[in-house]
């Protein structure tokens, strides 16, 4: 975990755009002095989600993840305002990335977002199995999806890719607000929180 004392960052998100060699990088903010970096790291898979680059000349302390882990454990005020900041960036991510989101009016944004229950998945877990219906609508906060069809290969044993989600994607409506059954296997590719 990082807190930044002095200077001015920018934060940077490459965005994977459904097309290879389309990926590129958008701003997500920038952060001033007091702002806390990393926790998207620290509470995830340990990666980095985002490249931080100076603007101007900065000063940053920085906590290593055991430090900061026990901290969490045995202050639960410190434990609470991590886990706010984790979730708050989570949601600014998926507001920025979210066609959805975007679209709608911030009232109706933070109702919806008050409504939904966080997943953490690690890489290779079945989210939606094809040819059964979606038991919610999920949102993509962080990682990458893969969705498959076996109907659609030829070869027995072997799946189709047929779509990949990412940052402020959607998937499972219509499955389940129709009560249809999915066409493919939504298979986690990386850590995801949804």
């Amino acid at each position: 975990l990082l807190l930044l004392t002095e200077g001015k960052v920018e934060v940077l998100k490459e965005t994977w755009a459904h097309h290879p060699g389309r990926n590129r990088q958008q701003r997500l903010a920038i952060l001033e002095a007091e702002s806390c970096l990393g926790e998207l790291s620290l509470l995830g898979d340990g990666r980095r989600h985002a490249t931080i680059k100076a603007m101007e000349p900065c000063t940053v302390l920085a906590f290593n993840k055991t430090q900061v882990k026990e901290l969490m454990r045995t202050d639960a005020d410190v434990n609470r305002a991590i886990r706010r900041l984790y979730r708050q960036r989570l949601q600014d991510t998926l507001v920025r990335f979210s066609a959805l989101f975007k679209a709608l009016p911030p009232e109706v944004r933070q109702a919806l977002l008050a409504k939904c229950k966080p997943r953490r998945l690690e890489p290779d877990k079945v989210v939606v199995k094809e040819g059964n219906q979606a038991s919610g609508v999920y949102i993509v906060l962080l990682g990458l999806l893969d969705v498959s069809s076996s109907e659609a290969s030829a070869e027995e044993d072997s799946a189709v890719l047929l779509h990949r989600f990412s940052d402020g994607d959607f998937f499972g409506g219509i499955s389940h607000i129709l009560k249809q059954l999915s066409p493919g296997t939504v298979r986690t590719r990386s850590f995801v929180q949804l």
